[in-house]
């Protein structure tokens, strides 16, 4: 997703103080993009982002990060633990089952530890409390909404910016919802789509960007 969406993150050095989450934090080519993008202006990334790993068995990604945390997110009411599915491409490693049964076949099963973004960022001293969210990235292999429906209006109010990976056709894992009820949830909650990028590989893929209606 990372080089697909860089015209939006070129956008946050307008901002003297950049806030990012990073949800799916795989590979760490975000950060290599967010390193790139801040040098210039003189910014540090490590300052600004905060990373979730959704692929906790990709190890060599957390030497590229501060602040990383080894769970995956979902809409859950509690921290709880549940399987994780992994392939023989770890970006494929995700909480749902492929219906579709296509792409990377499933190899074995991790128990991982689950957690609720909202109330990371809610929580007292964690993840940016209070202050705005400049950019949420999001690419959680079928949890990208469910990630987004966890987020009560208060933390809605604090967004700037929220990137989905979404299926334009029918979905590829139990539960996920494609690109079109994907629009209209974060317009619903007051997003409208800043940017579309669709996959030219086959894999009838978008990713999307969506920028808070209200000024932050």
């Amino acid at each position: 997703m990372t080089s697909t969406i860089v015209p939006i993150l070129k956008k946050l050095i307008a901002y003297d103080k950049v806030n990012v989450i990073d949800v799916g934090a795989a590979r760490g080519s975000f950060m290599e993009e967010l390193c790139a993008i801040f040098s210039g202006e003189g910014l540090n990334p490590h300052e600004h982002i905060r990373s979730i790993g959704i692929d906790p068995v990709h190890a060599e990604a957390i030497d590229r990060y501060t602040g990383f945390i080894l769970a995956c997110v979902d809409n859950v009411e509690n921290q709880e633990e549940r399987d994780l599915y992994l392939h023989n491409d770890t970006q494929a490693n995700s909480l749902c089952i492929n219906m579709k049964g296509d792409g990377s076949p499933i190899t074995r099963t991790k128990k991982v530890w689950v957690l609720n973004l909202n109330t990371m960022i809610e929580s007292p001293n964690h993840l940016f409390n209070n202050e705005v969210i400049h950019f949420i990235k999001i690419d959680a292999e079928g949890k990208d909404l469910d990630i987004v429906e966890s987020f009560s209006p208060e933390t809605v109010k604090r967004i700037k910016y929220i990137s989905m990976e979404c299926k334009n056709g029918e979905s590829r894992y139990e539960g996920d919802r494609n690109k079109a009820e994907c629009i209209r949830h974060l317009d619903s909650i007051g997003f409208d789509v800043c940017h579309v990028w669709d996959a030219d590989n086959g894999s009838d893929l978008s990713d999307v960007v969506f920028v808070n209606r209200e000024e932050l």
